[in-house]
């Protein structure tokens, strides 16, 4: 059986139950920090549901947010893995 794989490029209000739905159902979402970190601040999504992250662009300056996201994660879930990608190893 595949692993499902969702896209969620919307943070609108109307959207956060839908969002909800489909982290329950479990499977790899890409999503921007943004959207994560206001599921993750307003409890949402559990941190203990979070197997781990995969952050695009590892090394770039904007990824301010996704080191925020990263720390928040593994602080709240030791065992969720970061893994980041970069073009300028």
């Amino acid at each position: 059986m595949p692993i499902p794989l969702y896209k969620i490029h919307s943070s609108d209000g109307a959207l956060s139950n839908k969002r909800l739905d489909l982290y329950m159902r479990g499977g790899i979402f890409s999503v921007t920090y943004k959207i994560l970190v206001l599921d993750l601040l307003t409890r949402r999504l559990a941190t203990s549901l979070i197997s781990g992250l995969i952050v695009n662009h590892a090394t770039s300056a904007k990824n301010k947010g996704d080191a925020f996201l990263a720390e928040l994660v593994r602080k709240a879930n030791a065992g969720a893995f970061v893994h980041g990608f970069t073009e300028k190893p």
